[in-house]
């Protein structure tokens, strides 16, 4: 019987190939916040790509309620970056 840990890496490792552009440090890092042996979340990484990848944490931190900060940083934004993750550019 495979080990927990070596399953929910197969598990990480299946989820990342649905987002192949997402560096493997990051996928992760999504999967350990996400909760330990948990695959890569989809609300983890919509929450992943809030915090990190736009101005959303800077926003809050300068006074910008949670809401107002929700509409400046648009879920197409969001989307745009998973996007550009679920699709492996080839260099």
């Amino acid at each position: 019987m495979p080990s927990r840990i070596s399953t929910s890496r197969r598990a990480r490792k299946g989820d990342q190939a649905a987002v192949p552009g997402c560096p493997a440090e990051r996928a992760e890092a999504i999967a350990q916040h996400a909760g330990a042996g948990r695959a890569l979340d989809p609300a983890a990484m919509v929450a992943s790509v809030r915090h990190i990848d736009t101005p959303y944490d800077t926003l809050l931190m300068s006074g910008v309620g949670r809401a107002h900060a929700r509409v400046e940083v648009t879920d197409q934004f969001v989307e745009t970056i998973l996007d550009s993750w679920r699709v492996a550019i080839l260099r």
